[in-house]
């Protein structure tokens, strides 16, 4: 199997093969059905695989019909989760604010002068802003 293949079309080249070899006179059971297309799976269905073949109703006795419908309801429930997690794009807003420590002698937390606490650099800003400086 493909990873790009899906249950149904698998299953259905693989039963088409089994009924090519009934029609020639090979001896093709269910049995020998399931179980090549639980080998032939790929490793997304490992852990499906490994339940119907240690599950309490057999492998063995279930008809090719049950296990695909098994493997299909599987495959159904991915295709659901991973159409649930594809990444979603998303535009962030920045905006630029304009450094004032070179302009008016800002420095952050740092004062112009040191008994003021930086004070008046905010008035200073304020003044230039509003048009009153």
């Amino acid at each position: 199997m493909d990873d790009s293949e899906d249950i149904k079309k698998y299953t259905n080249r693989v039963q088409t093969i089994a009924n090519q070899l009934k029609m020639n006179g090979g001896e093709v059971t269910d049995l020998d059905v399931n179980e090549k297309i639980l080998r032939t799976l790929t490793m997304k269905f490992d852990y499906t695989v490994a339940a119907i073949m240690e599950s309490g109703t057999n492998y063995e006795t279930k008809s090719v019909e049950e296990i695909i419908g098994s493997l299909r309801a599987h495959e159904q429930g991915i295709n659901e989760k991973s159409k649930k997690i594809k990444p979603t794009e998303q535009a962030l807003k920045t905006t630029v604010v304009p450094k004032l420590n070179k302009k008016y002698g800002f420095k952050g937390r740092d004062k112009v002068n040191n008994n003021d606490r930086g004070q008046n650099n905010n008035q200073q800003w304020w003044d230039i802003n509003k048009g009153r400086g």
